[in-house]
């Protein structure tokens, strides 16, 4: 990360310490046929938009800004779980200083995409030559897609935008394409999950067999989760008391 001298100097400083820990292997006690009691977890790495212009006119050491997961596959090689975040950025609740490509200071380390479904697969091939079919896949929502902040649809924290430019042109564009209810006021707010679907694949179909009612979730004081409803007669309600006396206002500062 950059430090700065008693003078006011600027300097690169090395990070020495890890960042983020990342899960790579999980062992259970159940094996595969070739004894590997493994699931297997696999990443995707984002490096940062430093170009080499930047970095003292180097171009040298460009970040790595973030890292999620890809796949998961289960010991038996049968079965996987694939983490389906979007390819375009779609999440701007971050500072625009955090990734200006044109700064040395651009060594943040911070997610500009999210997770749009959670996809389970079985292979109807081999664990030499598989053949990965869709059988499950959960859908998640976010307060963008959904419109403004209103009683219907509640977000974490309306009010604050964050100081982010990147969320009125370049990439947006794209991601207002594909969520055609979001605009680019709202993609500044913080992003706010509000449902979570459950979709059933009959073998080898694209389209869903059957598709669960999506759970919705409220955040009633603008801060926290308040409400969990599941759409099918069922709902947990979440209360919250003030931890100072001092904070009065609370449930309608932001």
């Amino acid at each position: 990360m950059f430090r700065k001298d008693s003078d006011g100097n600027q300097y690169y400083n090395v990070i020495v310490s890890p960042w983020r820990w990342v899960l790579s292997k999980i062992t259970t006690p159940f094996s595969r046929a070739n004894g590997t009691p493994s699931v297997t977890i696999h990443y995707t790495k984002v490096l940062s938009e430093l170009t080499s212009s930047t970095f003292c006119g180097t171009g040298a050491f460009r970040s790595e800004s973030d890292i999620y997961p890809r796949e998961m596959i289960y010991p038996n090689q049968y079965y996987r779980v694939l983490f389906n975040v979007e390819p375009v950025i779609t999440r701007y609740d971050w500072d625009e200083e955090w990734n200006y490509a044109n700064s040395d200071t651009s060594r943040f380390m911070f997610s500009q995409r999210r997770l749009d479904t959670l996809q389970i697969d079985w292979n109807n091939g081999t664990p030499a030559a598989p053949v990965w079919q869709k059988f499950r896949e959960y859908v998640f929502t976010c307060a963008q897609e959904l419109g403004g902040p209103s009683t219907a649809n509640p977000y974490i924290y309306p009010n604050y935008l964050w100081s982010n430019a990147n969320a009125n042109s370049g990439v947006s564009p794209n991601y207002l394409s594909v969520h055609e209810g979001a605009n680019t006021t709202d993609l500044k707010r913080h992003l706010t999950l509000r449902q979570f679907q459950e979709l059933n694949y009959l073998p080898g179909s694209a389209a869903p067999d059957v598709s669960q009612p999506a759970l919705d979730f409220k955040y009633g004081d603008g801060m926290h989760l308040t409400e969990v409803n599941n759409n099918q007669g069922g709902k947990v309600s979440y209360t919250y008391t003030a931890w100072s006396p001092k904070l009065s206002t609370w449930a309608t500062a932001w």
